[in-house]
């Protein structure tokens, strides 16, 4: 009975070894290295960093109303069907310091010279034609200078923020995709 038993067992464990093995599909073989390249973009600041928003809710408002913009193109040598995931890096700094970093994993794109149709929906001279629109929310600056006004409010007077905020944004390739190449970073500078 006892060999029956181990016999079994075998029998399922040499059939489960089979259907955990990697496969190659000849028809699907696996993908090469790609090598992308791409750059992010912002837009809509003025040269000197001074900006009409008192507040992080203001700020996001005017990002939300495309007074300022976050742009993105990406190229690379994969075919336009595979998906690149990024993960979207935020740091921000206040008078030099950083205050917050924040990274969001996984954010899927296309490579190519990718064209979504946002000259209909975002005026404005600085946004390049193939650009891909990118919502504010996607990094996570926004968040991190309201936790900074936050701290300030607790024993402040006045509700206006104050200091010159640096903040870059980053798309870095997901690891694990087999993916060179970079994606330049954006520099926002700007002073409450």
């Amino acid at each position: 009975m006892k060999k029956i038993i181990l016999f079994i067992a075998a029998g399922f464990f040499l059939s489960s070894i089979n259907a955990y093995a990697q496969k190659t599909d000849p028809e699907n073989p696996p993908a090469k290295d790609v090598t992308i390249s791409g750059r992010l973009s912002v837009s809509g600041f003025a040269r000197d960093g001074k900006i009409k928003e008192k507040s992080p809710v203001e700020l996001y408002k005017s990002f939300r109303d495309k007074k300022y913009k976050i742009g993105f193109r990406i190229k690379g040598d994969a075919p336009s069907s595979d998906i690149v995931l990024f993960d979207l890096v935020t740091t921000v700094k206040k008078n030099g310091r950083v205050i917050g970093t924040s990274v969001r994993p996984n954010w899927p794109f296309l490579p190519g010279d990718i064209f979504i149709p946002g000259d209909q929906f975002i005026p404005g001279d600085q946004f390049l034609p193939g650009d891909i629109f990118i919502p504010v929310e996607a990094f996570d600056f926004i968040p991190i200078i309201q936790r900074e006004d936050a701290k300030r409010l607790r024993g402040a007077k006045g509700n206006q923020l104050s200091g010159s905020y640096s903040v870059t944004l980053e798309m870095k390739a997901s690891s694990g995709q087999g993916i060179t190449g970079t994606v330049q970073p954006a520099t926002i500078s700007f002073k409450f």
